[in-house]
């Protein structure tokens, strides 16, 4: 995992201390820290989110209960690996998954987990992908009538309520016929259908949301 941020390192051995894990950390200037939880058995299916918690506190202030990072504190997360390889590979996806942290840092939780972001991810290292997502699954939804937002927000609470029209309209406050109308404009202007829902629109979305957030501080990052 890396952690940056004012208090990264105290943050990082307590949340090992929290999993009871051997810690090995190597800093990286004053705000940014690698490190890995090192034990003989893998991390159960959300153990590692359950120990890092939600909670957060001001830096250098004593934690409350049940809260392990300190505000301001992102921590990216690599899969569990196995061995020399294993330990590279970890490191990798933590690196990778550390440009999204940082770019969703004032609107997202603290960790961010690669597996979640796996596709995210490559999409803003890959300069040509993350355009080509833009301009196949954003642009023709934007338009000079300015019905482009409308439709963006309601693809959004469409996949966010898992494709169901009625939930995306409880959502908007609108009615279903208004989200229903969206939606095929959406399908006809995209030229293909939303069912079943491409992986590559919600990633589009996600890069179109973060083009609008301020750019990260500098980390360093090992490539």
């Amino acid at each position: 995992m890396i952690a940056a941020g004012a208090g990264a390192a105290p943050a990082v051995r307590e949340l090992a201390l929290r999993a009871d894990r051997r810690l090995l950390s190597v800093a990286q200037g004053e705000q940014s820290m690698w490190a890995w939880l090192g034990g003989r058995e893998r991390f159960a299916v959300g153990e590692i989110e359950r120990v890092i918690d939600s909670g957060s506190h001001p830096p250098g202030s004593h934690p409350p209960e049940g809260a392990s990072f300190p505000e301001g504190v992102v921590l990216a997360i690599g899969e569990p690996g196995w061995g020399i390889e294993g330990w590279r590979a970890t490191h990798q996806q933590a690196q990778a998954a550390l440009v999204v942290a940082l770019r969703r840092r004032e609107s997202r939780p603290a960790a961010t987990r690669y597996a979640d972001v796996a596709l995210l991810a490559s999409a803003l290292k890959d300069g040509l992908l993350g355009r080509a997502l833009l301009e196949v699954y954003i642009a023709p939804l934007e338009d000079s009538r300015g019905s482009g937002p409308g439709l963006l927000l309601t693809l959004r609470a469409y996949l966010a309520s898992e494709c169901n029209a009625s939930s995306a309209a409880a959502a908007l406050g609108v009615a279903r016929r208004t989200v229903e109308n969206r939606l095929r404009t959406i399908e006809e202007r995209l030229g293909r259908t939303l069912h079943p829902c491409p992986a590559e629109i919600e990633v589009a979305l996600e890069l179109d949301e973060l083009a609008a957030a301020p750019g990260p501080p500098e980390i360093p990052i090992l490539e």
